[in-house]
């Protein structure tokens, strides 16, 4: 039988005289409609968890979900390419996970009301659109000083970016992937400043390149503001010099430290005595572009593996 013929749907609904939760799974067929779920008469629901491989939350049912104001937990899936005002009635949420089948997902404004939100992780989210330039306007006082993972988001520069990590100043966690800028001004390319994290203790980085990009051969340099606090870095896609290696050796509670897809300028990394990670345990080096290494007695007096 073929199982787009027909949908199974599981709803698991759990009562207590402190919680309500609710679970939606299973098969659906290609056309089946997709907004039929009721949900803004299950006011008092905590948990939320639509499963995309059954349900895809759009327009209607996204509205309807910003009703039920004591949500703590929200997981779902959809295409839509921002999130509404009306996101910000769910100020009691600490939990969001968004699977995102479309390009970037805009999270701002919808999300400076989430106030107590701690997890906030989409697979593919911007603060702004990419395709546009207009003026975002951010209140200076406008922070979410409860979030610390922040995953899978999608960044490329502009004067509005500069300086947003400001608003997540006790971040934990950091995913995110960067559209390749080049400045020209300072001969490198862009990094996000978060040197300022002091909380931050595990980043992930992902860099891409427009194709029509023709310095990405020769250009190598980049412009690195890692907070002295972390502990684990990995990094894909990346060209790096041996500078920037010996910049990330500086950083002194390093233990983890993942290069995945990266290319060593001239295949070389030539470690000096001043190049030495103190605190590092775990190397990780998985399809990096490298001939030669040079390495002191000293370069890593703790790694294990």
């Amino acid at each position: 039988m073929d199982k787009f013929k027909f949908s199974i749907i599981f709803f698991r609904f759990v009562a207590t005289s402190n919680d309500y939760s609710l679970m939606i799974t299973g098969y659906r067929q290609r056309d089946c409609l997709l907004d039929t779920c009721y949900l803004r008469h299950l006011r008092l629901l905590r948990v939320l968890s639509l499963y995309s491989c059954f349900l895809k939350v759009e327009d209607s049912l996204l509205n309807e979900i910003c009703m039920l104001n004591h949500l703590r937990f929200l997981r779902i899936g959809t295409q839509v390419k921002s999130l509404p005002l009306s996101f910000s009635n769910l100020w009691n949420l600490e939990t969001l996970l968004v699977e995102n089948d479309k390009p970037p997902l805009v999270l701002l404004p919808g999300i400076w009301n989430l106030v107590k939100l701690r997890v906030l992780v989409m697979s593919c989210c911007s603060f702004f659109d990419l395709d546009t330039d207009e003026p975002v306007l951010i209140a200076e006082d406008t922070k979410l000083e409860n979030l610390r993972f922040l995953g899978q988001l999608m960044l490329s520069y502009s004067k509005y970016t500069e300086d947003i990590f400001k608003r997540f100043p006790n971040l934990q966690v950091l995913e995110l992937r960067i559209k390749g800028s080049y400045d020209y001004s300072t001969e490198q390319y862009w990094f996000p400043k978060l040197d300022f994290l002091n909380e931050l203790e595990s980043l992930r980085v992902g860099v891409g390149f427009e194709s029509s990009n023709t310095s990405v051969a020769t250009k190598w340099l980049w412009d690195f503001h890692f907070p002295s606090n972390l502990k684990q870095l990995r990094l894909y896609d990346f060209f790096l010099t041996s500078d920037a290696l010996s910049t990330i050796a500086r950083l002194p509670n390093l233990k983890e430290l993942t290069l995945v897809h990266s290319i060593i300028q001239g295949e070389e990394w030539n470690m000096g005595e001043e190049d030495t990670f103190d605190n590092l345990k775990i190397l990780r080096l998985d399809e990096v572009t490298l001939t030669k290494w040079k390495v002191e007695d000293e370069s890593f007096p703790v790694l294990e593996k």
